[in-house]
């Protein structure tokens, strides 16, 4: 893990759900997912911009993964606008396997 820990953080309903990383004592990176029935949906997925490039994101998404995998949830939604040339967001779109959904 590239991470010294990462905790839940946020649970104001079981549709919605919040993971974060934490460098040091400091937030490195975040996620927020909603899931509804068999699917989930990635609503943001944050990284501290000196830390990019290392992994964090991949590993708050595993756990948002593995946490919606334990609510029922079979499949993702991940969103790209198009207007936004956001190589790191298409890049994880391919790590985890997904077509690109344009926003």
């Amino acid at each position: 893990m590239r991470m010294q820990r990462i905790l839940f953080h946020f649970d104001p309903t079981p549709r919605l759900r919040a993971w974060l990383a934490e460098r040091a004592g400091e937030v490195a990176a975040f996620g927020l997912a909603t899931i509804v029935i068999d699917e989930a949906e990635l609503l943001t997925l944050a990284c501290t911009p000196p830390l990019r490039g290392q992994g964090l994101g991949c590993d708050v998404f595993s756990a948002l993964d593995a946490d919606a995998a334990r609510r029922g949830a079979t499949e993702w939604r991940l969103d790209v606008a198009r207007e936004v040339d956001d190589a790191a967001q298409i890049k994880l779109q391919v790590q985890v396997g997904q077509q690109e959904v344009v926003g």
